[in-house]
Protein backbone atom coordinates (compact mmCIF):
# COMPACT_ATOMS: atom_id res chain seq x y z
CA UNK A 1 0.00 0.00 0.00
CA UNK A 2 1.51 3.29 -1.15
CA UNK A 3 1.02 6.10 1.38
CA UNK A 4 -0.74 9.22 -0.02
CA UNK A 5 1.67 11.78 -1.49
CA UNK A 6 1.28 15.49 -0.88
CA UNK A 7 0.90 17.66 -4.04
CA UNK A 8 2.83 20.87 -3.39
CA UNK A 9 1.14 22.63 -6.36
CA UNK A 10 -2.39 21.82 -5.27
CA UNK A 11 -3.16 25.37 -4.10
CA UNK A 12 -1.16 27.23 -6.77
CA UNK A 13 -4.20 28.27 -8.89
CA UNK A 14 -5.94 29.76 -5.85
CA UNK A 15 -2.75 31.57 -4.81
CA UNK A 16 -2.29 33.06 -8.27
CA UNK A 17 -5.91 34.24 -8.32
CA UNK A 18 -5.50 35.94 -4.92
CA UNK A 19 -2.31 37.68 -6.07
CA UNK A 20 -4.11 38.88 -9.20
CA UNK A 21 -7.01 40.26 -7.14
CA UNK A 22 -4.57 42.10 -4.85
CA UNK A 23 -2.78 43.68 -7.82
CA UNK A 24 -6.11 44.70 -9.38
CA UNK A 25 -7.24 46.29 -6.11
CA UNK A 26 -3.98 48.24 -5.84
CA UNK A 27 -4.32 49.42 -9.43
CA UNK A 28 -7.89 50.64 -8.91
CA UNK A 29 -6.93 52.42 -5.71
CA UNK A 30 -3.91 54.08 -7.30
CA UNK A 31 -3.44 57.85 -7.41
CA UNK A 32 -5.91 59.70 -9.62
CA UNK A 33 -6.32 63.33 -10.59
CA UNK A 34 -9.01 65.29 -12.42
CA UNK A 35 -7.60 67.35 -15.23
CA UNK A 36 -9.57 70.20 -16.79
CA UNK A 37 -9.41 70.20 -20.56
CA UNK A 38 -9.98 73.67 -22.04
CA UNK A 39 -12.96 73.90 -24.40
CA UNK A 40 -13.90 76.97 -26.41
CA UNK A 41 -17.62 77.44 -25.81
CA UNK A 42 -18.11 80.79 -27.53
CA UNK A 43 -21.09 81.13 -29.86
CA UNK A 44 -21.41 82.86 -33.22
CA UNK A 45 -24.69 83.04 -35.17
CA UNK A 46 -24.59 83.85 -38.88
CA UNK A 47 -27.78 85.67 -39.92
CA UNK A 48 -28.12 85.90 -43.71
CA UNK A 49 -30.63 87.94 -45.73
CA UNK A 50 -32.28 85.80 -48.44
CA UNK A 51 -34.70 88.42 -49.75
CA UNK A 52 -35.03 88.61 -53.56
CA UNK A 53 -33.04 91.85 -53.71
CA UNK A 54 -30.01 89.72 -52.77
CA UNK A 55 -30.19 88.32 -56.32
CA UNK A 56 -28.86 91.60 -57.71
CA UNK A 57 -25.64 91.21 -59.70
CA UNK A 58 -24.13 94.60 -58.79
CA UNK A 59 -21.80 92.54 -56.59
CA UNK A 60 -20.24 89.74 -58.66
CA UNK A 61 -21.44 87.12 -59.21
CA UNK A 62 -24.47 88.23 -57.17
CA UNK A 63 -25.12 89.62 -53.72
CA UNK A 64 -26.37 86.30 -52.36
CA UNK A 65 -23.52 84.34 -53.92
CA UNK A 66 -20.97 86.76 -52.48
CA UNK A 67 -22.64 86.43 -49.09
CA UNK A 68 -22.52 82.63 -49.33
CA UNK A 69 -18.82 82.63 -50.24
CA UNK A 70 -18.05 85.01 -47.38
CA UNK A 71 -20.06 82.90 -44.91
CA UNK A 72 -18.26 79.70 -45.87
CA UNK A 73 -14.83 81.33 -45.63
CA UNK A 74 -15.83 82.69 -42.23
CA UNK A 75 -16.79 79.15 -41.12
CA UNK A 76 -13.46 77.79 -42.39
CA UNK A 77 -11.46 80.44 -40.54
CA UNK A 78 -13.41 80.20 -37.28
CA UNK A 79 -11.53 78.71 -34.33
CA UNK A 80 -12.21 75.02 -33.76
CA UNK A 81 -14.65 74.40 -30.94
CA UNK A 82 -16.64 77.60 -31.31
CA UNK A 83 -20.36 76.95 -31.71
CA UNK A 84 -21.56 78.23 -35.08
CA UNK A 85 -25.21 78.53 -36.09
CA UNK A 86 -27.07 79.74 -39.19
CA UNK A 87 -30.31 81.69 -39.55
CA UNK A 88 -31.80 82.80 -42.88
CA UNK A 89 -34.45 85.50 -43.10
CA UNK A 90 -36.71 87.02 -45.72
CA UNK A 91 -40.33 87.70 -44.67
CA UNK A 92 -39.72 85.40 -41.70
CA UNK A 93 -36.66 83.91 -40.03
CA UNK A 94 -35.67 80.23 -40.12
CA UNK A 95 -33.03 78.52 -38.01
CA UNK A 96 -31.17 76.28 -40.46
CA UNK A 97 -28.40 75.15 -38.11
CA UNK A 98 -28.51 75.36 -34.33
CA UNK A 99 -25.16 76.37 -32.78
CA UNK A 100 -22.69 73.50 -33.13
CA UNK A 101 -18.90 73.08 -33.25
CA UNK A 102 -19.43 71.21 -36.54
CA UNK A 103 -18.75 74.10 -38.90
CA UNK A 104 -19.22 71.88 -41.95
CA UNK A 105 -22.93 71.64 -41.12
CA UNK A 106 -23.25 75.40 -41.48
CA UNK A 107 -21.30 75.43 -44.73
CA UNK A 108 -23.56 72.75 -46.19
CA UNK A 109 -26.67 74.71 -45.21
CA UNK A 110 -25.26 77.95 -46.66
CA UNK A 111 -25.02 76.27 -50.07
CA UNK A 112 -28.75 75.50 -49.97
CA UNK A 113 -30.08 78.99 -49.21
CA UNK A 114 -33.26 79.86 -51.13
CA UNK A 115 -34.45 83.39 -51.90
CA UNK A 116 -37.92 84.55 -50.82
CA UNK A 117 -40.07 87.70 -50.62
CA UNK A 118 -39.71 90.59 -48.15
CA UNK A 119 -37.04 91.45 -45.56
CA UNK A 120 -37.64 91.02 -41.83
CA UNK A 121 -34.24 91.88 -40.38
CA UNK A 122 -35.57 92.18 -36.85
CA UNK A 123 -36.91 88.64 -36.95
CA UNK A 124 -33.48 87.37 -37.99
CA UNK A 125 -31.79 89.09 -35.04
CA UNK A 126 -34.48 87.98 -32.57
CA UNK A 127 -34.13 84.38 -33.79
CA UNK A 128 -30.36 84.55 -33.23
CA UNK A 129 -30.84 85.89 -29.70
CA UNK A 130 -33.23 83.03 -28.96
CA UNK A 131 -30.71 80.45 -30.17
CA UNK A 132 -28.01 81.98 -27.98
CA UNK A 133 -30.35 82.02 -24.98
CA UNK A 134 -31.25 78.35 -25.50
CA UNK A 135 -27.61 77.29 -25.77
CA UNK A 136 -26.64 79.31 -22.69
CA UNK A 137 -29.31 77.48 -20.68
CA UNK A 138 -27.66 74.19 -21.62
CA UNK A 139 -24.12 75.43 -20.90
CA UNK A 140 -24.85 76.77 -17.44
CA UNK A 141 -27.25 79.70 -17.55
CA UNK A 142 -26.82 83.42 -18.12
CA UNK A 143 -24.50 83.92 -15.12
CA UNK A 144 -21.79 81.74 -16.63
CA UNK A 145 -22.77 82.19 -20.26
CA UNK A 146 -19.95 82.00 -22.80
CA UNK A 147 -19.33 84.99 -25.08
CA UNK A 148 -21.65 85.28 -28.07
CA UNK A 149 -21.79 87.36 -31.23
CA UNK A 150 -24.14 87.81 -34.19
CA UNK A 151 -22.81 88.34 -37.72
CA UNK A 152 -25.50 89.82 -39.98
CA UNK A 153 -25.15 89.71 -43.79
CA UNK A 154 -27.73 91.79 -45.68
CA UNK A 155 -28.23 94.32 -48.45
CA UNK A 156 -30.07 96.63 -46.13
CA UNK A 157 -33.59 97.95 -46.04
CA UNK A 158 -36.07 96.17 -43.81
CA UNK A 159 -39.57 95.88 -45.32
CA UNK A 160 -41.37 93.92 -42.56
CA UNK A 161 -42.35 95.82 -40.47
CA UNK A 162 -42.21 99.22 -42.16
CA UNK A 163 -40.76 100.92 -39.08
CA UNK A 164 -37.48 99.44 -37.75
CA UNK A 165 -38.44 100.81 -34.32
CA UNK A 166 -41.54 98.58 -34.31
CA UNK A 167 -41.52 95.99 -31.46
CA UNK A 168 -40.36 93.37 -34.01
CA UNK A 169 -38.23 95.77 -36.05
CA UNK A 170 -34.49 95.67 -36.71
CA UNK A 171 -33.57 98.61 -34.47
CA UNK A 172 -35.62 97.17 -31.60
CA UNK A 173 -33.89 93.80 -32.05
CA UNK A 174 -30.48 95.51 -32.13
CA UNK A 175 -31.26 97.32 -28.88
CA UNK A 176 -32.25 94.00 -27.30
CA UNK A 177 -28.94 92.51 -28.42
CA UNK A 178 -27.10 95.43 -26.85
CA UNK A 179 -29.07 94.96 -23.63
CA UNK A 180 -28.00 91.29 -23.62
CA UNK A 181 -24.38 92.37 -24.30
CA UNK A 182 -24.31 90.48 -27.61
CA UNK A 183 -22.53 92.47 -30.34
CA UNK A 184 -24.07 92.48 -33.82
CA UNK A 185 -21.55 92.85 -36.64
CA UNK A 186 -23.25 93.90 -39.86
CA UNK A 187 -21.85 93.34 -43.34
CA UNK A 188 -23.71 94.96 -46.22
CA UNK A 189 -23.70 93.55 -49.76
CA UNK A 190 -24.58 95.80 -52.67
CA UNK A 191 -24.17 99.21 -54.27
CA UNK A 192 -26.41 102.24 -54.70
CA UNK A 193 -27.02 101.31 -58.35
CA UNK A 194 -28.17 97.74 -57.76
CA UNK A 195 -31.22 96.41 -59.63
CA UNK A 196 -33.06 93.10 -59.77
CA UNK A 197 -35.52 91.49 -62.21
CA UNK A 198 -38.89 90.76 -60.63
CA UNK A 199 -41.52 89.25 -62.94
CA UNK A 200 -40.01 90.98 -65.97
CA UNK A 201 -39.63 94.37 -64.32
CA UNK A 202 -36.27 95.92 -63.53
CA UNK A 203 -36.52 97.12 -59.93
CA UNK A 204 -33.89 99.35 -58.29
CA UNK A 205 -32.57 97.85 -55.03
CA UNK A 206 -29.92 100.25 -53.72
CA UNK A 207 -27.97 99.00 -50.73
CA UNK A 208 -29.17 100.51 -47.44
CA UNK A 209 -26.23 100.60 -45.06
CA UNK A 210 -28.18 102.30 -42.28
Amino acid sequence: VVPPQRNRFKHAPIALMLVGLILLTVALAGPQADRKVPRNKATVILVIDVSRSMNSTDVAPSRIRAAQLAAKKFADDLTDGINLGLIAFAGTASTLVSPTPDHDATKAAVDKLQLADKTATGEGIFAALEQIKTLNAVLGGDAGAPPARIVLESDGKETVPDDPDDPRGAFTAARKAKEDKIPVNTISFGTLTGTVDLEGDRIPVPVDDA
